[in-house]
């Protein structure tokens, strides 16, 4: 009996043993648990301030580059506005020389026109001119009749190198002044010096017809014959001939040879020289 308690007693022993160990090993289990909880708590933590951090650091570089953009917008403005200061102030200055060119251009011009000036004067002008080279840059001489020694004695005075005549205006309309202009570069001679003109096989360019029949209405033109051969006139055309026909000029031979005149063309001619005061002799 008394054995049999002992080996009771043994084995309760052994029972609450077991059970304490148990016990002990349950709590080291939840302790583990708990501090695995807690680091990884701990760990969240740290990672969400870093992200804090992070943030907070975007932010500020954002903010840093948004002034410096601002900074840079303004230095940029800044420097418009010198550039735009310096321009108006070179703007003003150009127009303040312009003015005092155009001023002194005022001054270097001369105006004689409709002063009745004949031959005589025109020789007096030109020789004044050349014995004492002045300052003059443009010469008008518009209504005035220089005639043909006139004209001949002002067009050598352009040639002369002293002298610092560039223009002389003495045609009664501007559109006569541009042809006679384009026909002295074209033929290298004044056409006023000229009493015939031959612009057959399209020397004619870019001269337009009007202006040519400018030219030949204008008294100071001395051209006795005209020649316009392979020119591809038309019916326009044909009506500024008829226009100078049936004016006042010194006009006596035409030549219209190869040009497509057709009908209604020679109707326009026709009409040109019906007029009694046209003086054409010769029509080819």
């Amino acid at each position: 009996k008394k054995k049999k308690k002992k080996k009771k007693k043994k084995k309760k022993k052994k029972k609450k043993k077991k059970k304490k160990k148990k016990k002990k090993k349950k709590k080291k289990k939840k302790k583990k648990k708990k501090k695995k909880k807690k680091k990884k708590k701990k760990k969240k933590k740290k990672k969400k301030k870093k992200k804090k951090k992070k943030k907070k650091k975007k932010k500020k570089k954002k903010k840093k580059k948004k002034k410096k953009k601002k900074k840079k917008k303004k230095k940029k403005k800044k420097k418009k506005k010198k550039k735009k200061k310096k321009k108006k102030k070179k703007k003003k200055k150009k127009k303040k020389k312009k003015k005092k060119k155009k001023k002194k251009k005022k001054k270097k011009k001369n105006r004689l026109s409709d002063c009745s000036i004949s031959e005589e004067g025109y020789k007096a002008l030109s020789s004044a001119l050349r014995s004492n080279p002045s300052h003059l840059i443009e010469l008008d001489l518009t209504g005035n009749d220089p005639g043909p020694s006139g004209v001949k004695q002002l067009s050598d005075l352009l040639q002369d190198g002293l002298c610092s005549l560039k223009t002389i205006r003495f045609l009664k309309s501007p559109t006569a002044e541009e042809a006679c202009e384009y026909l002295t570069g074209v033929l290298g001679k004044s056409p006023l010096l000229l009493k015939e003109l031959d612009l057959s096989e399209d020397k004619l360019g870019d001269l337009d017809g009007e202006k040519l029949s400018a030219l030949l209405m204008d008294s100071h033109s001395k051209l006795e014959k005209i020649i316009l051969n392979n020119c591809e006139l038309t019916e326009k055309s044909c009506s500024v001939l008829a226009t100078v026909l049936s004016s006042k000029t010194i006009l006596k031979e035409m030549n219209l040879n190869n040009s497509r005149l057709l009908d209604s063309g020679v109707k326009e001619i026709c009409e040109g020289l019906k007029n009694p005061v046209c003086e054409l002799k010769i029509l080819k």
